[in-house]
């Protein structure tokens, strides 16, 4: 008997061994951010950008609202940089949350610290792309503290409050999102969600991370695409 649990015990050692090495393996594979986007973080006479703990700050010098991105799944939060910078013109303080081991999902409620770390601002807007949209979502259903949510291409798989500003952009040529999953949970959206297709543009190019396996390649620049999104953000918020 005490034979039988050993080889049972050295067993289950050995599987959470594996399933542990194989996770390290997995998060230790992901998208990192080009050349233009870690210049994007540098700070300029238009631009300062703030190195927090959990997350970059971009500011200008006029804020009309806050703005939180959580970035999407595997992907370096810097990658982000270039449309931060494009938000933070358009009068926003821009939080770039930085999330554990690139993996949204495992923070999902960063944004009650990036919040709390910045109390002068009473007006605030959620996003985010991909897996970081989603989980931003999540978080939304919960927190009604926040006047609006703007998914890049993403979807909600929690009910959010019909008052909600909500929109949601994908590029066209996107091959990575699920657009089954995202009909499927369209409803969950506010009613009066503005819905934008940036015509050429794909799901990799929200980010300067390079292109994403499985995507499709995009017929505009990253600048066009990214551009096309900060308006579209500005417009409803």
């Amino acid at each position: 008997m005490k034979k039988l649990l050993k080889k049972i015990l050295i067993t289950l050692v050995a599987f959470f061994m594996m399933i542990a090495i194989g996770f390290g393996i997995y998060v230790s594979d992901y998208y990192k951010p080009n050349h233009n986007a870690l210049e994007a973080i540098r700070s300029d006479n238009v631009i300062k950008v703030y190195n927090r703990d959990s997350y970059f700050l971009f500011k200008g010098k006029d804020v009309k609202a806050g703005i939180i991105f959580y970035p999407g799944g595997k992907v370096d939060e810097r990658s982000y940089a270039p449309l931060m910078r494009l938000l933070a013109k358009e009068g926003y303080a821009v939080m770039l949350a930085k999330m554990p081991l690139h993996l949204a999902m495992f923070g999902l409620n960063r944004a009650n610290d990036i919040k709390k770390d910045n109390p002068k601002i009473k007006r605030w807007y959620l996003g985010g792309h991909s897996l970081g949209g989603a989980m931003a979502a999540r978080y939304l259903s919960s927190h009604k503290d926040f006047e609006g949510l703007f998914l890049l291409a993403s979807y909600s798989t929690s009910k959010l409050p019909n008052h909600m500003k909500c929109l949601s952009l994908y590029g066209s040529q996107d091959q990575v999102l699920n657009r089954k999953s995202y009909k499927k949970y369209h409803h969950n959206l506010p009613q009066s969600t503005k819905e934008i297709v940036i015509q050429g543009g794909n799901h990799s190019q929200f980010g300067n991370y390079g292109f994403q396996k499985g995507d499709h390649k995009a017929s505009i620049s990253y600048n066009e695409q990214q551009a096309q999104t900060a308006r579209a953000i500005s417009s409803v918020f």
